[in-house]
């Protein structure tokens, strides 16, 4: 993000690295939770739908700098038992 008022800002990194070892870490734990899978897989279509997250082209290489990877989290999932 450029500020008018900062001629000296520091340049964000990409954050590629941690953003696939979030990956890799909620891929590891969504193939023990099948119902939480089924339930990423349901919403990832309709985030993409409203643009909420996007598909990243890796055809493509991105700008130096012009790219930073947010990480994935998901919400705190508590399951209880209706008795």
């Amino acid at each position: 993000m450029y500020l008018p008022w900062n001629e000296h800002y520091k340049l964000l990194p990409d954050n590629y690295e941690n953003s696939v070892a979030r990956l890799s870490s909620q891929l590891e734990r969504l193939r023990r939770d099948t119902e939480g899978l089924r339930e990423c897989d349901s919403v990832i279509p309709d985030w993409l739908q409203i643009d909420v997250t996007e598909r990243v082209d890796t055809t493509k290489c991105p700008d130096i700098r012009k790219v930073h990877y947010l990480p994935q989290h998901g919400g705190v999932v508590r399951r209880v038992e209706v008795k």
